[in-house]
């Protein structure tokens, strides 16, 4: 990095760098986040070894401000981080998310299955129905008046964050599922105190594949029908069989010109999880995938 040898690094250390290349702030710089983590030490050490030279009149030898040697450094040959390490680091350096957030990728498939979010809780009643997916923030387990576990979960989504009541019952059996950092879905109801606090009372707490295998009513896939042939919907049919379950299919076969044809096939049914779903999205013809 001619970054490393410009600042003073006896001021600036190496994790002030670290944090500054995870948060996104060196982004317009070459390389990726990955690359750059990786070759940081490297690239400290000759920075400051330069920058050693210099205070003892050795480097540049006078002759102006041309080039260094950093500048033909080249970076660590490493894949850049997938989304989920690349927004957990950005966490950890700021303390939120920067770039996106966790649920991002769930965004247009939870859609149909969530009835509010952080910011639309104030607009319901005491003890109405909702259903809400969050990120674990935190958490605070206490005993009940029998002496069993349960816990105050703080959760955040895409606009803010909410406080989940999960009783001793539900808490037993979604202990693992509550752990910091973990995406959930909750169905439950509103509770409203005197206070006017809006909470929610877990009535189940489910992973993201759970929410869409049991939340759900169908699975939709638009596909074109010129180029489904044969050993596409052979792939969809050997996909479909391995994840079998109660749930309705509905294809939406898109025909030559803006006409559409939707078919249900009334002999297959469907548990629609992420793997089947990841794997639709990967058949040749298949448009969109989606549930309702």
């Amino acid at each position: 990095f001619d970054f490393c040898e410009r600042i003073d690094l006896k001021q600036v250390n190496r994790r002030v760098i670290e944090a500054l290349i995870q948060s996104g702030a060196m982004d317009s710089l070459p390389g990726n986040r990955a690359q750059k983590m990786a070759s940081l030490d490297r690239v400290v050490q000759r920075a400051q070894r330069n920058q050693t030279m210099k205070d003892r009149g050795q480097g540049n030898l006078g002759f102006g401000d041309g080039p260094s040697d950093m500048e033909t450094v080249p970076l660590d040959d490493v894949p850049p981080w997938d989304e989920s390490e690349r927004l957990h680091r950005e966490k950890e350096s700021l303390g939120f998310y920067f770039s996106g957030h966790p649920l991002d990728r769930y965004r247009e498939l939870l859609g149909p299955i969530l009835s509010v979010d952080s910011t639309t809780l104030s607009e319901k009643k005491d003890r109405d129905q909702v259903v809400l997916a969050g990120m674990v923030t935190d958490q605070r387990v206490i005993n009940d008046r029998k002496g069993n576990q349960m816990a105050f979960v703080t959760m955040e989504d895409f606009n803010g964050s909410y406080e989940v009541i999960v009783f001793a019952s539900s808490f037993r059996t979604s202990r693992e599922r509550l752990e910091k950092d973990k995406l959930v879905v909750i169905p439950g109801k509103i509770t409203i105190k005197d206070g006017g606090d809006t909470k929610i009372i877990a009535d189940k707490v489910y992973t993201i594949d759970e929410a869409l295998r049991y939340l759900t009513r169908a699975l939709h896939l638009r596909v074109e029908g010129e180029k489904l042939g044969d050993a596409e919907l052979e792939t969809m049919r050997d996909a479909i069989s391995r994840y079998s379950g109660e749930k309705s299919i509905v294809l939406h076969v898109k025909l030559n010109g803006d006409g559409e044809k939707m078919v249900r096939p009334r002999a297959m049914g469907v548990s629609p999880g992420l793997d089947l779903i990841d794997e639709l999205k990967n058949i040749s013809g298949v448009e969109h995938v989606e549930v309702s």
